[in-house]
């Protein structure tokens, strides 16, 4: 994979800077603290330093982030034995929400899942975004869970 995927006003790159980490750190913050009331501390935890992180900006300087997401990589299992990619931390500012912006950094995840050889992706969806990743081509697994004080399910995507 290229280090960035085109789209027309916008590309997503793979951090490679302290810079375009503190870029995806404060969409998350924004995101996920500012709107959603989680807490500063739970938000960079300790997957953050080992993970591959995505950000979605402008094409145009001076680059204005508008998305982030991250992919780890789980060890392999019975059941995978290639393992498995987990996305997380996917968070899109407001003024790119319903653009495809998520979907596009979905798929930026997928694709270096891919390169990385793992079978397939998870993902822990908060219950209002079931819908969203559905649609994208993830099942549902399990029962509803809680995770740091919202509602979660396990999603999990099997790649060709």
């Amino acid at each position: 994979m290229a280090s960035s995927l085109e789209t027309v006003g916008t590309e997503i790159a793979i951090v490679s800077s302290p810079e375009q980490l503190d870029a995806a750190y404060a969409i998350r913050f924004e995101v996920f603290c500012d709107e959603q009331g989680f807490t500063r501390e739970i938000e960079i935890d300790e997957i953050d330093p080992i993970a591959t992180h995505f950000l979605l900006r402008s094409k145009a300087p001076p680059h204005q982030a508008l998305g982030t997401a991250r992919l780890s990589l789980l060890p392999p299992t019975a059941t995978h034995p290639r393992g498995l990619g987990k996305l997380g931390r996917l968070a899109v500012r407001k003024a790119a929400r319903g653009s495809g912006a998520g979907r596009r950094l979905v798929a930026a995840v997928e694709e270096e899942a891919r390169r990385r050889g793992v079978e397939g992706v998870v993902l822990s969806a908060q219950m209002p975004k079931v819908g969203f990743y559905e649609m994208l081509g993830y099942k549902p697994e399990g029962e509803e869970y809680d995770e740091d004080g919202a509602p979660h399910k396990k999603m999990v995507k099997l790649l060709d």
